[in-house]
């Protein structure tokens, strides 16, 4: 036999093993068949949501200051503004707009931002609806958390006290970097 003929031996071979399976399986294949298709479609469904969601978050990370350039502008604040910087945050807080859309609740720690821009934090934010904590952090909305911090910035930057590295960070923020 040539290798032709053997090929198609084989592809005889298997349409027969196939056409015994489905008639051994009869109903029980079909209904096999359409739980996996089902299943398929509830797959992509699961994953397309999925996807969407990830990419939600990487844009909202995309806005807010990394933990050490966060630290680094309250740090600067409260050496700068001092007693004032409770002005200055009420000010950011009460120039808030909350764009419409779901918004994460995020934490800022005692440790992260400083003893007294924390006790600013806690005297200023329970105005803007923000639950009270009684422990070492607050819970505060993203875009509540990004407004102050670029707000408190960017008046940072306009004395001319933002040390180098965050007035880049800023100056990028503006571009869109």
């Amino acid at each position: 036999m040539t290798y032709l003929g053997s090929l198609g031996t084989e592809r005889l071979q298997r349409s027969k093993l196939a056409a015994n399976v489905r008639h051994s399986f009869g109903r029980q294949g079909a209904c096999l068949r359409a739980s996996i298709s089902s299943r398929r479609a509830e797959l992509c469904v699961v994953s397309r949501a999925l996807i969407e969601y990830c990419l939600l978050i990487v844009i909202r990370e995309g806005e807010a200051l990394e933990v050490e350039q966060e630290a680094l502008v309250w740090l600067s604040a409260v050496s700068h503004f001092g007693a004032a910087l409770t002005a200055v945050v009420a000010d950011a807080v009460s120039s808030f707009r909350r764009r419409p859309g779901l918004d994460s609740l995020t934490r800022i720690y005692k440790t992260n931002v400083g003893a007294q821009a924390f006790t600013v934090l806690e005297l200023v934010l329970p105005t803007a609806n923000v639950p009270n904590a009684q422990t070492s952090y607050l819970h505060i909305r993203q875009q509540l958390r990004s407004h102050v911090t670029y707000q408190v910035l960017k008046r940072l930057v306009d004395d001319r006290v933002a040390p180098p590295e965050l007035r880049d960070t800023f100056f990028s923020i503006d571009l869109g970097l």
